[in-house]
């Protein structure tokens, strides 16, 4: 019957296999096969996997696909929240001590939020082709 209506049932047949693997693929499936890719020097990724793993450890389990881009906003904005918080902390507990505190002139956490975010999309961005080829991607997460 599909046939006869211009359907080929084998090429359905791998397009939904496609879709259903494109939906399990995990974040932590992505960045272990990702790491053996991507060429980095030692303390690269050293960095990348323990930025990845602190930033968006909780994420680890969750369909790549099914991340979206209020999800990655959301957490950008956390991870600038909870570094500038410690930040404060410290500085707090270094003017009790009556030592000195630098103040950046950047906003706090700034640049930790970036670093992990950078690492994110390149990542996503690796298996971008393989979540559009299944039909199923979603918008993935840019910032500014």
């Amino acid at each position: 019957a599909k046939l006869s209506q211009g359907i080929n049932p084998n090429q359905e047949q791998r397009k939904a296999k496609k879709v259903a693997e494109a939906r399990g693929f995990t974040l932590g499936q992505a960045i272990e096969q990702y790491s053996e890719l991507a060429h980095w020097k030692l303390k690269t990724r050293k960095d990348a996997l323990s930025t990845l793993q602190r930033r968006f450890g909780d994420w680890y389990r969750k369909p790549l696909a099914s991340i979206t881009r209020e999800d990655a906003l959301n957490r950008f904005t956390a991870i600038k929240k909870e570094v500038a918080k410690k930040k404060d902390e410290v500085a707090t507990r270094r003017r009790k001590q009556g030592l000195s505190v630098y103040e950046t002139p950047n906003e706090k956490g700034l640049g930790e939020a970036q670093r992990a975010f950078r690492y994110l999309s390149a990542v996503i961005n690796s298996f971008a082709s393989v979540l559009e080829n299944s039909g199923y991607l979603r918008s993935t997460p840019r910032t500014q």
